[in-house]
């Protein structure tokens, strides 16, 4: 592994936010034509996860790969951890905390990749997930941005819910209008380097909605294509940065106030979108007064969307809970198998107890007893 206190890899600027693109180092494996993809994963005190998604980013069935981790200014043992893989394809790169858009951006501006893959640091790839966004991309030069289904487990790896992309296709201003599912770009997002350059990256000035800000500007350069299959669990846990309510309204806020400068209605429907599922959280979390502000304000920008959305975001779940359970009888065992090859040198970082909890929560998922809610 290179070294985990650099700031810079070797030939890169010294800025450390920018994205420009590292000097000396080739995009395809050298003497040949496959493609080197950089996976970019940011993190901040990930010492619980970061492991897993790191072996899960190197256990791909794709030859020419670098992992690049970012570490934000950790103060757990997430370096320390780190350090313990040996691997050549590793680079770690230490910032100080400036969130999670900037490290992504750092990461970017690192990749000598010509596509770049992004991974949380709580999330897992299955093996053959580079593989197959990559012949995708190849074969669809008009494709700026891939991903792919995924399954929502939870901190035992149980599955919750599997997602998948839209039938119909991206709606980008129905996601803009929270009405339509994200993609799960910081999963299963895979983009052209140049692409991602040529927008300028994530915003810094966002948080929790910087996957779609981005996906925003990706859309008005290139076409946006999708895998079905789900090739990534994406964990649920309390700890995430988008359980944050307030981040989530600062930043939904600012990205309607942009994206529909010259369309009020739109505007006001997505203010009435956003509104109303924040008060639904806070009704969960027996936040009244919260809820009651957060009424007043979608009522204020389209009642029509109050009464609309509950029921439709009820239908929403009663249909994932249908997918859920079509994928249950044939995706479970296979995911089982390929997540044994992920974790199989867990146990040498720390990972035993995690480990053996997830096969026995793999048994009760065929059994059918890790499917309920």
């Amino acid at each position: 592994m290179t070294d985990s206190a650099q700031n810079n890899r070797p030939g890169m600027s010294e800025s450390s936010h920018g994205l420009s693109h590292g000097r000396g180092y080739s995009r395809r494996v050298p003497g040949g034509t496959t493609p080197l993809v950089s996976v970019v994963i940011a993190v901040f005190n990930g010492e619980r996860h970061v492991i897993a998604a790191v072996e899960s980013a190197l256990s791909q069935d794709w030859p020419a790969l670098e992992c690049i981790v970012v570490d934000d200014g950790s103060d757990d043992r997430t370096a320390a951890l780190l350090d313990t893989i040996d691997d050549q394809r590793l680079a770690v790169i230490w910032q100080p905390n400036a969130g999670v858009a900037a490290a992504r951006n750092v990461g970017i501006q690192a990749a000598n990749g010509e596509f770049v893959a992004f991974l949380d640091a709580d999330d897992i790839w299955l093996p053959s997930k580079t593989r197959m966004q990559v012949a995708l991309l190849l074969r669809r030069p008009e494709v700026g941005l891939v991903y792919a289904g995924y399954t929502l487990v939870d901190e035992l790896l149980r599955v919750r819910a599997v997602v998948e992309p839209a039938r119909g296709g991206l709606d980008v201003r129905k996601m803009m209008l929270l009405e339509a599912d994200g993609i799960g770009l910081s999963a299963t997002g895979m983009a052209r380097t140049d692409i991602l350059r040529s927008v300028g990256g994530f915003d810094v000035g966002l948080s929790t909605s910087a996957d779609l800000d981005l996906i925003r500007r990706i859309e008005e350069r290139s076409a946006i294509a999708a895998i079905a299959e789900p090739l990534a669990l994406y964990r649920l846990h309390s700890d995430q940065m988008h359980a944050n309510q307030e981040a989530f309204e600062s930043d939904m806020t600012r990205i309607l106030n942009s994206a529909f400068e010259f369309a009020e209605s739109d505007r006001r429907r997505g203010m009435a979108n956003l509104h109303t599922r924040i008060a639904l959280r806070n009704l969960l979390d027996h936040r009244w007064r919260a809820m009651a502000r957060s009424l007043r304000i979608a009522f204020g920008s389209d009642p029509s969307r109050v009464l609309c959305l509950p029921p439709a975001m009820l239908l929403t779940q009663f249909r994932r809970r249908l997918r859920r359970a079509a994928h249950a009888a044939g995706n479970v065992a296979n995911q089982g198998q390929q997540l044994d090859r992920i974790t199989g040198s867990w146990d040498q970082h720390g990972g035993t107890q995690s480990r053996s909890l997830g096969r026995e929560d793999e048994r009760d998922r065929q059994s059918g007893a890790g499917a309920e809610d």
